[in-house]
């Protein structure tokens, strides 16, 4: 299923749409890395997925570039945000502040780290870069680079919770069928370069969520 879904399709879609002269945009991952590096993943690192999905995602990247030269392929990490409806908290921010607000613990891992995509912000530089006319492949995320636990205990602070429910863990302490890379980190400068703009800390990704934390706030 992941290899059809994820492998096969995109480059179906692309070539509708190269076929049609519409734009294609293409969301990828930072799992098509393997995590075995201390600093940040660029554009055209070389890609070494550890687990299935990884493979898939890097798969349709290259099914979607064979067809066509024009379409943007955006990778991103650990996406999250509020629902564009209701408001509300979807991902990894509900789960923790509904967990938080209800008094109990949070086990997080402090051995792996990633650079958060919100959602909002990935929808808003994606349109500015169809704007622009540019294709190719791009990161879309946080400049800030931290753990699951760093990321909890962010959240924590935003709802005025109790930071003794933070639990530590350890990615080993899960028993999962996929790995996980240790360290996906983007390298965010070339759509920063592209864009004439900054992407956001986590702390400005969860200050533009003030409002979808409120229903959690102590």
């Amino acid at each position: 299923m992941a290899a059809a879904v994820n492998g096969t399709a995109p480059g179906d879609l692309a070539a509708v749409c190269d076929d049609r002269e519409i734009p294609f945009v293409h969301y990828s991952t930072d799992y098509v890395f393997d995590g075995e590096t201390d600093g940040l993943y660029e554009e055209d690192a070389e890609t070494a997925p550890i687990q299935e999905y990884g493979r898939s995602k890097l798969a349709g990247e290259r099914a979607v570039r064979e067809v066509t030269a024009d379409a943007l392929v955006l990778r991103l990490s650990f996406v999250y945000g509020a629902r564009g409806d209701t408001g509300d908290l979807v991902g990894f921010p509900q789960w923790v502040a509904s967990t938080l607000a209800a008094g109990d613990t949070v086990p997080l891992f402090t051995d792996q780290t990633m650079t958060p995509s919100r959602a909002g912000n990935v929808a808003t530089t994606t349109l500015e870069l169809l704007d622009a006319g540019v294709s190719g492949t791009y990161h879309v995320a946080s400049q800030s680079a931290v753990t699951p636990s760093d990321f909890g205990a962010e959240i924590c602070e935003v709802i005025g919770g109790d930071p003794s429910l933070i639990e530590s863990s350890v990615m080993a302490d899960l028993d999962r069928p996929a790995a996980r890379p240790r360290r996906s980190c983007l390298d965010v400068s070339k759509v920063e370069g592209e864009l004439g703009r900054s992407q956001p800390t986590l702390d400005a990704d969860l200050a533009a969520l003030e409002a979808a934390f409120s229903d959690y706030s102590s």
